[in-house]
Parts: structure tokens; sequence; C-alpha cells
């Protein structure tokens, strides 16, 4: 399918969506507060198919209720407000009524598993079927750090409410790693918000020191014993919980899914 100026934008809807209803927290009126957030929200939705100009677009969310990462470690996000019952209706009606019917967007979502999962899967295809590099150009658009992981030439995330591009000069100067090394740089620190455990007093620069040196987490762990100090100590003692944080941020792309790039492709 290889098309001249091919150019996929892969939308993180509900990061979106739920940054913008956060911001507004001050209306008091629920109902008021869930219609302006997706008011707000469509035109980001406008304004990124506009400044990134792409082919195809789809926007990916997250699934209801509990998925294959609390399968693996019940606690996983157990400190998250759960979503008003309200918004995740309107947002249900939202998406296949005015986005897809104004905007022509479709949106992916798959029972037990995150918009991660779904944005790894369909950044994955699109390189099978364009190919690698930066002919055929992959835009996420995400706050979360977990896609970092998917920068590579020629696809790179994008933070909306900065405006800011997070290619893989971006990785290395702000994370002081690779691109590739995300998943075990996030498994390392761990994640309190989400309920990842990490390794004890492992932040940023720890994190990016002993990858820098060893190469991943497997490297790390094996070379623990040898590590001084209090982080080798924690090494060893919470391999079982770095290992563990590690199976919970990677992304699981083994589930197909219902959708063809001709499906995603923008409509005049």
């Amino acid at each position: 399918m290889n098309e001249i100026h091919a150019r996929l934008l892969i939308i993180d809807g509900l990061n979106l969506i739920r940054r913008i209803y956060e911001a507004r927290r001050d209306e008091q009126d629920l109902t008021r507060r869930i219609t302006g957030a997706l008011k707000a929200a469509m035109g980001s939705l406008k304004r990124a198919l506009r400044d990134h100009g792409p082919t195809h677009a789809v926007i990916a969310m997250d699934s209801a209720g509990k998925t294959w990462r609390h399968e693996l470690w019940p606690e996983y996000k157990a400190n998250r407000t759960p979503m008003e019952p309200l918004l995740r209706s309107a947002i249900e009606d939202w998406l296949a009524g005015e986005v897809r019917n104004t905007l022509g967007l479709v949106t992916l979502q798959l029972n037990g598993f995150e918009a991660d999962d779904l944005i790894a899967r369909v950044h994955g295809d699109w390189r099978i079927l364009m190919g690698e590099g930066e002919a055929y150009p992959c835009v996420i658009l995400s706050t979360d750090k977990d896609v970092f992981s998917l920068v590579e030439p020629g696809t790179v995330s994008f933070h909306h409410f900065d405006n800011v591009t997070r290619d893989e000069a971006w990785v290395r100067d702000n994370l002081c790693i690779e691109p590739h090394q995300v998943q075990d740089y996030l498994a390392l620190m761990g994640d309190a918000s989400d309920g990842v455990p990490g390794v004890t007093k492992v932040g940023p620069k720890t994190a990016a020191d002993l990858l820098n040196k060893y190469g991943d987490l497997d490297s790390i762990l094996a070379a623990a014993h040898s590590i001084k100090g209090v982080t080798g100590k924690r090494l060893v003692d919470e391999a079982h919980w770095a290992r563990l944080s590690r199976d919970l941020v990677r992304f699981r792309c083994d589930q197909p899914l219902a959708y063809t790039f001709d499906m995603l492709k923008i409509r005049a």
C-alpha cells in the first residue's frame, strides 16, 4: 500500500480527553464540564489534523474495566480515581457520533487492553506495510512517556498541549538513554501513579546511569551483585519487582485489531 507522502497520526484518545477534562475541574456542573471538555477536545482533534496533515489517522482508546496488566498485578492503577460513568458514556457517544461523522476518524478499542497496546500494534503494522524510516512518517499524539519506546527514525511522539515533538534526539537529551531502553528505564524507576513498583529509590539519573553502563535490565540484574552500595543490594533484593515492572510497561501487540489502513484514510 506504499503511497506517496503517506503519513499516519495515532491519537491517544483518553490521554487527550482526560487532560482537557481535568483542566476544567473548577466547573461545578458535571454536564457542563463534560460538554465543555468534549467541545475543546474536538478543537484539539481538528488542530492535530490541520497541523500534522496526516493521510491516515486513528484514535486509540483504553478498554473499560480491568486489563491484562491487572491479571499480572492486581495493584495496577489501584490508586487511580475511576472515570465518572457519565463522562465515559458521553465519550463513547461523542466518538461514535460527532467525531466519526464530522472528522471521519476511526476509533479502535479492545477489551482487556489499553490504548498504548493498540498504539504499538498500529505503529508496528504501519512499519510492516509501509517500511522503515522517514519516508512514511508516524506521529503519536500523547503525553504518555510509555510511547517514547516507539520513537525511531520517522516516528515521533507529540505533546499536543506543550507543542513539543519528542524525537530520538529529544529522548536522548531529556532521558539520557536511547528510545529502545525506555521500557527498562520505566521498569527500574516504577510509577506510583500507575502502581508499577520498580526498584526502591531508583530515580531517573540512577536508571539512566545503569542503562548506559550495562545496556538493558537483564544485564543490570545479572551484574547486581557486583554493583556497589545500596543500589546494588536493592537490585538483588528487588529483582522480581523490576521484572514484574518491565512486564507491566511492555506493550502487548499479539491481538488482531479489526481495521485496515484503507479505513484510516482521511477523506475530504
